[in-house]
């Protein structure tokens, strides 16, 4: 009798967990258009029209930030189900008595869903780091020139507060350009704002001491800095930057669409 009930109550998980497997993987194909649509933005070039004003280009980095979040998050919740599912079947499927087959089936699509959840978040993870980045550059060099007018008209106070925005404004910059996501060329940009940035600084403090001698050898380390920074920070680098997301990230995007098709549940 025990065994005969145990056997029912096997039989019944086994459904729930078969019928929950369907949903997740119908749940994960749902958010396909709205991954893809991040992933998409995330390797299409920058308009070039696009507005220089510093609040519109803070509107347009927190939009993209706000997408690609959005997707990441739903792309982890989806493989957070699916490997619940999946470890569930993975037991059931041996001992539920005349199911195993299907349950073994549905076992190996929710592994195949998951297996194309990992190429989606690595791009998405990506996508969030660069923008984060790039988005640090652009606040600290807006410090930076803040740090320079100040100088120039012999406000040393409102210069270093300005300093000081600046590299609170770099410091997340320069832990995340080291992760192996980013292009080279960006830690060479995150590289040369740190030069600027410390060169102007050390700068301040040699007009406040009237220090003619190392103010000559300030001033040209700030002219190699800003000379790194226009470089790294030119259309072509921009473009190779572009071109390197393309050939690291496009067959991610590639692996997540077709494994995701292949796993689709049965209608």
């Amino acid at each position: 009798m025990v065994l005969i009930l145990l056997i029912g109550l096997v039989s019944i998980s086994a459904q729930a967990e078969k019928g929950a497997g369907d949903q997740a993987l119908s749940t994960a194909s749902s958010h396909q258009a709205t991954v893809d649509a991040a992933m998409a933005l995330f390797l299409s070039p920058i308009d070039p029209n696009q507005s220089q004003d510093p609040g519109a280009i803070r509107t347009e980095s927190e939009r993209r930030l706000s997408l690609y979040r959005d997707a990441l998050a739903e792309v982890r919740a989806d493989g957070a189900r699916l490997q619940t599912v999946a470890d569930a079947l993975g037991w059931l499927g041996p001992v539920a008595l005349g199911k195993s087959s299907q349950l073994t089936a549905a076992r190996r699509r929710a592994q195949a869903t998951l297996d194309a959840l990992g190429p989606a978040e690595q791009v998405l993870t990506a996508a969030v780091d660069q923008e984060l980045v790039g988005r640090g550059v652009f606040e600290a060099t807006l410090k930076e020139n803040d740090m320079l007018n100040a100088m120039r008209i012999e406000q040393y106070s409102l210069a270093d507060r300005s300093g000081a925005q600046a590299d609170k404004a770099l410091r997340d910059a320069e832990s995340r350009v080291l992760k192996p996501d980013e292009p080279d060329n960006m830690r060479s940009l995150v590289g040369s704002v740190r030069s600027m940035i410390d060169a102007t600084h050390k700068l301040v403090i040699d007009r406040l001491r009237n220090d003619t001698q190392d103010r000559v050898l300030r001033e040209d380390e700030l002219k190699r800095a800003i000379a790194e920074f226009t470089q790294f920070s030119s259309a072509r680098q921009q473009a190779l930057n572009l071109r390197w997301n393309e050939t690291t990230y496009r067959p991610k995007v590639s692996a997540y669409d077709t494994a995701l098709s292949a796993a689709s549940p049965p209608a």
